[in-house]
């Protein structure tokens, strides 16, 4: 049974956070950051959507070191900073919801280099959707 989901933009504080997701047996819910940008928000709508997929065991994994049902998430300074968790969620539903992101990051310049930075650089999809369909890409081929 999917839980029911709930995204709202409100004020998070000043500082680094810009989206926080909690859930529980009943709902899930996702705060963002108002007043960031668009892409910024499309990225942490999709990612809502891709946690509710992932199993709780994985996303636990992935979230390491908190080990927690509840997670924030902030702007990486590089693909190497990028949440683990946050991409994988992303990885669930960027396909279905954003193919425009897709066809933007496979023909980005620096696609055949290996330069994710560079390839969210002149895609303009932030960097977490950009390692998302980059491994993506590279299971499937």
């Amino acid at each position: 049974m999917d839980r029911e989901l709930e995204i709202e933009e409100r004020d998070l504080g000043a500082g680094w956070v810009e989206a926080y997701y909690l859930q529980n047996d009943i709902s899930r819910w996702m705060a963002i950051q108002e007043d960031i940008p668009d892409t910024r928000v499309r990225l942490y709508e999709l990612a809502a959507h891709g946690l509710g997929r992932i199993p709780m065991s994985e996303q636990l994994w992935l979230a390491s070191p908190y080990k927690d049902t509840d997670f924030v998430f902030y702007v990486p300074r590089n693909c190497s900073d990028a949440s683990a968790l946050l991409v994988r969620a992303v990885s669930e539903a960027v396909r279905e919801m954003e193919p425009g992101w897709v066809s933007a990051v496979e023909e980005a310049p620096g696609l055949s280099a290996g330069d994710p930075d560079g390839v969210a650089f002149w895609s303009e999809v932030p960097i977490e959707a950009v390692l998302a369909i980059l491994d993506d890409r590279h299971t499937r081929f």
